[in-house]
């Protein structure tokens, strides 16, 4: 049973357009993290001098997913209970009896997250489908994306 401060997650307005908006976040976020792996990466070229290139490739392919699992768990399981691409859309992750997610869980629907967008588009599709839309990743961590103001 949802406390006091827990919304209402049978409310409709907190769903609403709820699918384009993840997209749209996640659409940020890979653009923020990407911004910033290359500015990391840009600064270990400088170290690829001293290993004649060896760190620079791992380090490029390595660090976005590094960066977003890290970034990710804790915004997600942080105040704001969002990413800076869910903040920027409007939403918020909760647990599926509304009350705010936890670090272990945030980190579970994250690499559940990073996991599933090898198969991108039928993920996407699960939320056509679904209660609450929600998507793989959400069913396995016990979340749900919801708007902040319903």
């Amino acid at each position: 049973m949802p406390d006091s401060d827990s919304p209402d997650l049978d409310s409709p307005a907190l769903y609403d357009g709820i699918l384009l908006r993840r997209c749209c976040a996640a659409i940020l976020d890979f653009v923020l993290v990407g911004i910033l792996s290359f500015v990391l990466w840009l600064g270990s070229c400088t170290a690829a001098v001293f290993t004649l290139g060896l760190l620079s490739i791992p380090a490029f392919l390595v660090a976005p997913i590094v960066i977003h699992a890290i970034l990710a768990t804790f915004m997600i399981a942080g105040t704001n209970n969002g990413t800076w691409g869910m903040r920027a859309f409007d939403l918020r992750v909760a647990t599926a009896n509304g009350r705010p997610i936890d670090t272990v869980q945030a980190f579970l629907m994250v690499a559940m997250f990073l996991a599933s967008i090898s198969i991108f588009f039928p993920v996407l599709l699960l939320g056509l489908f679904l209660e609450k839309s929600r998507l793989l990743h959400d069913l396995v961590a016990g979340t749900v994306v919801i708007r902040r103001r319903g």
